[in-house]
């Protein structure tokens, strides 16, 4: 990441996450709430957004001038807020029904040319839902396509052959389509419009205060967008409930299924390590509770750990276990 040092801060998993994010930026204001209307901050969903609203107006006490609010998730152009002056253009995002229908003939044609149009066309359309998700996470993830035929050996499934052939022809031909139609897959869309922000954030910084708040960087792209806030003079990246206290062997042997692991990833992408990230401004939270939690999600490979905390007695997980209470459903 170019730019200053990255500027990274959690809140506990037991803190409101919007109240707490609201009074530590006020307090980072100097208690000043105009400065606040000059500030943006990134959110995940629009959903998000609207109840960081509700947040900042219970703590400033009632009608305020609010920071700009915006969803990374559902980005497009408008969403990002793209200078006026911008001569950033986007193609316009392929209508839902029309790609469903463009893939659907594709699947038919090819099904016609390889196996004599065993497919109705029915058939074809009901395949081309899977098809697009499975589009849409190649394109997310940032996969190369023409490794598709690599994920598997060939001698290993003869039916995998006819499926990577055929994935093989639809990305040859799906380009040219959307070139035709003037448009682009909603996915890449969403990437250009990421990666086009970050390059105007870390080209142009804005004067006020940048913050991505809440989001674990699970998207290649969004990855990108929130190390370069960070790194913004005016940027911070607050993460949501990072472990700090897990130990290095579990938290280095985490897996895909963990729900710290979307933030290992985004901490490797950016180059910090977990322990440089620092509590948020006025963060207040319950570390045995926070305790409580890691030890319940810890991998299952060092629960061994668990031997310790028997023989010092488990007085924290008990601390940690106040205020909770079990409802039995039938």
């Amino acid at each position: 990441m170019t730019g200053g040092p990255p500027k990274l801060f959690t809140i506990g998993a037991s803190a409101p996450f919007a109240v707490t994010l609201a009074r530590g930026l006020l307090a980072r204001l100097g208690g000043d709430p105009l400065a606040l209307a000059s500030a943006t901050i990134y959110l995940p969903t629009r959903r998000a957004a609207r109840g960081f609203g509700d947040a900042f107006a219970r703590v400033l006490g009632g009608a305020a001038l609010l920071p700009q609010f915006h969803a990374l998730a559902d980005a497009d152009e408008d969403d990002l807020l793209f200078d006026a002056d911008s001569e950033m253009t986007l193609p316009p995002a392929i209508a839902p029904l029309r790609r469903q229908l463009l893939l659907a003939h594709l699947v038919r044609r090819w099904d016609r040319a390889q196996r004599g149009g065993a497919l109705s066309f029915a058939q074809s359309a009901a395949l081309e839902r899977k098809l697009g998700s499975l589009m849409d996470e190649i394109t997310t993830q940032g996969c190369d396509p023409a490794r598709i035929a690599d994920l598997a050996p060939l001698p290993l499934a003869e039916h995998w052959q006819e499926a990577g052939g055929f994935l093989t022809y639809l990305y040859e031909q799906w380009p040219a389509i959307l070139a035709a139609e003037g448009t682009a897959d909603i996915a890449v869309r969403r990437n250009q419009a990421i990666r086009a922000l970050a390059q105007r954030l870390e080209t142009v910084p804005p004067p006020g205060l940048v913050i991505a708040a809440g989001s674990t960087g699970s998207i290649p792209a969004t990855a990108e967008l929130l190390g370069v806030i960070a790194c913004l003079p005016n940027g911070a990246l607050v993460l949501p409930g990072l472990n700090r206290a897990l130990d290095d062997a579990s938290w280095d042997g985490l897996d895909p299924g963990h729900p710290q692991y979307g933030l290992k990833q985004l901490l490797d992408r950016i180059g910090v390590a977990r322990f440089a990230v620092k509590d948020w401004h006025g963060a207040d939270s319950n570390s045995a509770r926070e305790h409580l939690l890691s030890e319940t999600l810890r991998p299952a490979p060092t629960t061994d750990a668990w031997r310790a905390l028997v023989n010092r007695g488990g007085g924290d997980i008990a601390q940690g276990l106040q205020g909770l209470s079990l409802v039995e459903a039938a």
